[in-house]
Order: C-alpha cells, then structure tokens, then sequence
C-alpha cells in the first residue's frame, strides 16, 4: 500500500525557482496550509497561484474522491488516445458521467467551497479553457487527503505552460542562474552522446567507471569478426568474436589515428571490394552510461550508427551471442550479403530520424528518405557537438528543456516554464514515458516525433501523445518485446514507463506517483540518481514504513525468513529486461540488466516450467538469478 506520508509535491516544498524539477520528500500535511487573512468556520477555501506566483483567475478546482480513481491494471492492448482508464486524473475530469464538487477561482485567485461532504480527495485545479498559459493538476492532486466540513484552509500552486512560440536556448543558459543543479552534467541523460574521451563542458562521466572501458579497444590490433549470417534474426544477424570463426563475411579492425577513433572494414569474403578498407571516423560515442556503447559517424546527409554494440559486461567466453564483449548492431545494413559488396546503410536507417528525437534538446527532423534525414538540436556554447555542420556546438543530450519546455520567455523576462512537480502525475510520467516506451512515431520509426519531425512538449496529456505522436496503430511495445507470462514483463530496454504505468504506484487510491519520487533528474550520488539509498530499503521503506523489516514482510508472504540480507528491490524490481550483455545467474541460467518496473514479484512458474529448456532467453526471476546461490538452491522445477 501507498503511504500518504512520502510527498512529491506539496506547497511550500514546491515553490521552488521554476526550473526545478519535482522531487520526492517527506512533508506534513500542514505545510499546505495557507496563512492568509480569509477564513469560514466550515468548507474548504484558499488561493490558487502559478509557480511565477500570480493569481489565477476562472480556475476550476475540482475535488475528485479517491475511491473514484479506476486501479484496475492496465492491458497494453487496450492503450490508445481514447483509453479511459490510463490517466487517472483527467479521464474523471473528462468524463462527462461524472459529478464532482467543484468551485471557480475569483480574480485573486481565490476560490471557496461553503460545504464539502466528508470523504477523501484528490485536489486538481484545471485552468479556464482560454488559458493556454497554465498547465492543469497542482500542487494537492496527487495525495488524497481526508476533508472534514471545518473550514479548512488550503493554497494551490499550479504549473506555468510556455507559449507555442517560445524557442530553446539551449542549457548553458539555464544552468547560468541555475548553477545548483549542475549536478545533473553527472547523469546519464546528459552523457549518452559524447566526443569520444572528450567532455563538453556540460557533461561529467566520473559517475560511470567503465564508461570509456571501449575506447582501449582502439589500439589498431582489436579485429571484430562477422560471421555465420542468419536472415531470420533481429538486428544481430552476424555473430561476432575477436578471433576468426565459422564463416566470416567481413571484419572490422579498431585503430587512433591522432585524436580520432576509427574503424577499418575489411571484405574478407571478396577482396575485390572496391570499398575494401574503408575507413570511417568515430565521431560520437552513443551510451556508455548504461551497460552499452554504440558508435556514430558523419554520412554525406546523415549520421549513421556504426555495426558495432560494446557490451560492458560481456565476455568473449560467453556461449549466449548476446552476452559477449561485442555484437552486431545491423551490420546488414553495411555489408550485402547477395552482392558481398560494403554498403552503407538506406536514408531511412539514418541515427537522425531513428534515434536522435530521444536524445536531442529542441529536435527537429528535416529532409526525407530520397535525400537524406537530416536532426538538428539547439545550438549551445557547451554543447557536444556541432552536429548539423553550421559552426555551432549543439546540445544533442536530454537538456533542461526536454522537461520545462523551451526557455526563451523564461530566459527574458522571467516567463512561463513548466514546473513538472505541479501537472497532473499523468502529465509529468509521459514526459519521461514517451521515450521510455515503444510506440511508432508518426513517421513510423521508433522516434515518437509528430508529422511535422518534432517530439512532444512538456505539459501535454497522455492521450495527446498517442494521437499526435504515434503512428495510430502502435502505442507502445510490440509482443516481440513482451515475455508470455501473466504480467507481460517488458523484455527490452526503454520500456520502464510501459511498466510503470501497468503498476498499483501509478493508479491507487493514495498516493499518484511519478518518476521523480524515485528518481531526482538533477542527478545525485546514488545509483541511478535515485532520491534514496536502496542497500538499506531507505528508498522503499519511505512510502512503506510498515515494510522496514524485511524479514518479517517475507515470513509474512511467504512463511519464510530473509536471513541472507535481501532487501526490496531484490525480489520486486527484478533486473527481467535486457541491454547490454547482462550477467550470469544461477548454473546456466542468466539474469538481465534492465529493472522491471511492474514492482510485482516474478513468479518462479512465470518462466521455469516442467520440461522447458533452460535458455538465454528465459526470463529473470529470483530464483535463477544471483540470488540463487544465497538462498533459493533448492529444485528449479518445483512450484
């Protein structure tokens, strides 16, 4: 169960300067209360302000009970923009069955409800339908509270939305005022695309012990392999080895050349190539963060992402193919197997339109597949990379922007931006869910741009994602990405809002929560820039203190005792998805690297049944894990 105690957004916590992004804490109740001079012995009254602190008139607020909230799980067959059970705000506010108590804002914002009728609510404000320039939700929207008919006096504190012309300027100008949260140089988001052994002045690997681990590699006598092509596969269609094995089509040797890595490609299966020993350059390092690296060079048009995936923790002894050091990464697209000629991969397979929205600040797609994509990110001083050839270093990592919205208002006179912590928490999870998730773009590519190549806004709704976002068919991952058993855990990686929003933390009757409980995108010293430490459950234990003991919580559900020092997240946030290399379980099963976000517990009979094969390809559970050694080594088959 959600306890109302952990608080994400409550007043006086969250009037913060506007570019700060919503975090988890612990506050009491009566930090909302407001201290104006109004009052009336029964109801409920206060001020709604925006986060710039001006009055808000013809607001709405909307008192939605609790026990109105639908918590059936979602199915992802049922996702799309006319879903009404995935947002579990709005969908009431929208529904014109139901009839809440409501009262309108007076021109100082102020708003009063003479009698309310005793029960627990929801607190939503939702902006006069001419107001473009406030965002719906609030501050008091995603605990409910238990109102009595006392008189009770609570302020609202709502988000800023910029407007449709605002412009980006990049992050270097944000963090100017706003040098306390230059922590977040430190975060992945801010690291996935790098000059290779070169920091922007914006970027801080220092977190990431084997972020640069690949480079070494580049010493001129690492050869990677391709061999044994298989048509029928995904995107490995080779396997790779540093040593020759089976029947090699094509290699490809690592080598500096100054302060630029490249790498040679070699036609091994026909010599007369005359694009044998092509050389391309390295210029972006793409990941490196988390468990992987891929590599990008500058095509005519386009940048393209080079046939090689470097899997920290792999092994060249690894039997899975997929667990090794190195992978194939669409080497088909570089090399044709019915001509054997080197080639170079199709305008439609370009990083630009396939990839880069995820990852660009102000990304914009131009061009098309005749011509050539061509991404463009907004231009910064100390941003990575000059990207699109103009002279200007562009900010191609998720900037400040991606999350408060372009900040040239903000920037000259001190205007609109989004505050995440006070939208609806529907709102501010597809902000991160829309790359966190695998629907098709509606350019068809896994980019979840609109028809004009532009990714979404913050401060839009769920179902104005899926409509304007997707392709109309595919809002979320494929079943291919899904294992079979009865909680559809996500197999791939980027999937962990596609989880998330199928759990009991995102529709409850308590407490609505959002990326930011757990994870504080500013960055901070602990795993994954969580808000807490997970080693000693700190960070579970905060919204579950009835949960502080492990062992009795197990003997509880499960009549047994955790003796060997496991904590929450062992059992509850499986790594199941997957990728990088991944590390070996238990025997010859292996355990992932991606965290199930479902916070459900994966049944042992999810994935081990009597007469199944063991595999690469099972799903993670504690009991083929490494977990195994320590407690469960008892018979795999049994229930």
């Amino acid at each position: 169960m959600i306890i109302k105690k952990h608080v994400s957004i409550i007043i006086g916590f969250l009037f913060f300067s506007s570019l700060l992004l919503a975090c988890g804490g612990s506050v009491d109740l009566s930090d909302s209360v407001s201290e104006n001079e109004r009052s009336q012995s029964a109801g409920l009254y206060g001020t709604v302000t925006d986060n710039a602190g001006a009055a808000i008139e013809s607001a709405t607020v909307i008192l939605i009970p609790a026990d109105d909230i639908n918590t059936a799980r979602l199915d992802i067959a049922d996702f799309s923009p006319d879903a009404t059970d995935d947002e579990p705000l709005e969908d009431l506010v929208n529904d014109t069955t139901k009839s809440y108590q409501t009262t309108t804002t007076d021109v100082n914002g102020d708003y009063s409800f003479a009698s309310v009728t005793e029960d627990s609510y929801f607190i939503y404000v939702k902006p006069a339908d001419t107001d473009t320039s406030h965002l719906p939700g609030g501050s008091l929207c995603r605990i409910s509270r238990q109102l009595t008919n006392t008189g009770l006096n609570f302020d609202i504190e709502i988000s800023t939305n910029p407007s449709a012309a605002a412009t980006y300027v990049g992050s270097s100008t944000c963090l100017t005022c706003h040098s306390d949260k230059t922590t977040i140089y430190k975060t992945g988001h801010f690291n996935s695309l790098h000059v290779p052994a070169s920091d922007s002045d914006m970027q801080d690997v220092s977190a990431f012990d084997d972020f640069n681990d690949a480079l070494d590699k580049f010493n001129g006598t690492t050869t990677v392999y391709f061999y044994d092509y298989d048509s029928t596969r995904g995107f490995d269609k080779y396997k790779t080895a540093e040593t020759s094995s089976g029947t090699v089509s094509f290699r490809i040797r690592l080598l500096k050349t100054g302060d630029t890595y490249q790498m040679e490609f070699t036609n091994v299966k026909n010599a007369s190539d005359p694009n044998n020993g092509i050389v391309y350059d390295v210029d972006l390092a793409y990941g490196g963060a988390v468990y992987k690296q891929r590599y990008l060079t500058r095509l005519a048009v386009s940048h393209a992402v080079l046939p090689l995936q470097y899997q920290q923790e792999g092994s060249e002894s690894n039997s899975p193919r997929t667990r090794k050091v190195w992978r194939d990464y669409h080497g088909s697209y570089w090399y044709n197997e019915t001509t054997q000629l080197f080639t170079t991969p199709a305008n439609s397979k370009s990083f630009d339109n396939n990839c880069a929205g995820c990852h660009f600040t102000g990304y914009s797609l131009g061009g098309d597949s005749t011509n050539g994509y061509a991404a463009t990110a907004v231009s910064d001083t100390d941003g990575t990379y000059d990207f699109d050839a103009d002279g200007d270093l562009d900010e191609i990592n998720t900037g400040c922007e991606v999350c408060h919205g372009p900040g040239s208002e903000h920037v000259a006179s001190g205007g609109a931006t989004v505050a995440l912590g006070l939208l609806t928490p529907e709102r501010e999870s597809i902000v991160c869910g829309q790359c966190h998730s695998r629907p098709k773009g509606a350019l068809g590519t896994d980019v979840p741009d609109n028809a004009d190549g532009d990714m979404m806004r913050p401060g839009n709704s769920r179902s104005y994602f899926l409509e304007n976002h997707t392709n109309g068919t595919q809002y979320d991952t494929s079943s291919s990405d899904l294992y079979t058993d009865v909680d559809q855990s996500s197999k791939s990686h980027h999937q962990q809002y596609t989880d998330f929003i199928r759990s009991s933390l995102y529709k409850n009757n308590e407490q609505l929560v959002t990326c930011s409980n757990c994870h504080n995108m500013h960055g901070t010293d602990n795993f994954r820039s969580l808000t807490a430490t997970t080693s000693d459950d700190a960070l579970c234990t905060d919204c579950h203190p009835d949960k502080t003991t492990v062992t009795e919580h197990t003997e509880d559900k499960l009549g047994t005792s955790t003796d060997m020092g496991a904590v929450c997240i062992d059992c509850h946030m499986n790594k199941i998805a997957k990728t990088g290399a991944g590390r070996q379980g238990n025997g010859s099963y292996w355990e992932n690297d991606v965290t199930s976000h479902l916070f459900s517990v994966a049944r042992k009979t999810t994935s081990i049944v009597a007469g199944q094969t063991v595999s690469d390809s099972l799903m993670s559970i504690p009991y083929t894990n490494s977990c195994t050694s320590a407690c469960h080594d008892s018979d795999l088959s049994d229930d």
